[in-house]
């Protein structure tokens, strides 16, 4: 591998589609956004340039449980994901990193394996599966897989505040279990008919079991009946809302006026024009010597 350069380029998941305990899982399913975060190993001076202690918890327990090592390798990762907004900023460092050591290493691991090491770090986001995979993100199990969404413009609206994710799973406690069994039916049915209104119509309905607290959560809403609006999300552990549109039809300029109209007193500090995408992981071997 002398002179080689592995990339793993991750993109962040939006908020949650639905998520909620059913009794017997903490479901989760979400989208990918074309936000990355980059993982690259080379060979040469060791260094470690990693994100959060969880990145270096995970390189630690797969040095012990696998047998590697990383001295004479660079390890760098890079985000462009905001932190602390329910945007799967940490899974996604974690599974590039995770990703990366399996194709160097030669380790053979797939990605169920890989998915449940991840959730004995930290709840974990399906960045490292398929689109549109519906997962038990504190067991890492796989519930099921479907199609993806569509790929489709967001505006990724952000309230000035940072979330805890672990620290939020640790403390919430879900009761109802019927009204999530019956949200996680609803859902599954949605996806296998490939139904992206009703899908939009259950992400408000888990929006607003969540009980987390959104500024204007049912007005956005009502911007369906808008030609080229389709719905929305929200991280149920973050401060993230996502709207769902057709640019083509519906120009962002005109759904920020909406947006605007609606947010007068500017709450959601931080605007940002993204897509959908269902292209997953990335992983690209180049020549450092080039």
């Amino acid at each position: 591998m002398q002179g080689e350069i592995l990339s793993v380029k991750v993109p962040a998941h939006c908020g949650e589609l639905v998520e909620g305990n059913d009794g017997a899982h903490h479901f989760l399913a979400s989208y990918g956004v074309d936000l990355y975060s980059q993982v690259s190993i080379q060979q040469g001076q060791t260094k470690q340039q990693l994100n959060g202690d969880k990145s270096r918890t995970l390189l630690a327990s797969m040095e012990e449980q696998y047998g590697i090592s990383c001295e004479g390798l660079s390890l760098s990762m890079m985000s462009e994901i905001p932190v602390g907004k329910g945007m799967a900023s940490s899974s996604a460092d974690l599974s590039g990193l995770i990703v990366a050591l399996n194709e160097w290493f030669q380790l053979n691991l797939s990605r169920e394996e890989m998915f449940k090491i991840l959730t004995e770090i930290e709840p974990s986001d399906s960045n490292l599966l398929a689109p549109l995979t519906l997962i038990d993100f504190m067991q890492g199990d796989i519930l099921g897989q479907f199609l993806a969404v569509s790929e489709m413009d967001l505006l990724i609206l952000l309230l000035d505040e940072e979330i805890d994710t672990y620290q939020f799973y640790q403390k919430n406690q879900y009761k109802d279990f019927i009204t999530y069994q019956t949200l996680l039916s609803d859902f599954i049915n949605a996806c296998q008919s490939q139904n992206i209104s009703r899908i939009a119509e259950l992400a408000y309905q888990s929006a607003w079991l969540s009980g987390v607290k959104y500024p204007y959560l049912e007005s956005f809403y009502k911007l369906r009946k808008h030609t080229g609006f389709f719905g929305l999300n929200i991280a149920h552990s973050g401060t993230t809302l996502s709207l769902w549109y057709d640019g083509e039809i519906l120009p962002r300029e005109n759904l920020e006026a909406l947006v605007n109209d609606i947010d007068r007193d500017h709450l959601y500090g931080c605007v940002m024009p993204q897509r959908i995408t269902n292209t997953g992981i990335q992983i690209e071997w180049g020549n450092n010597n080039a």
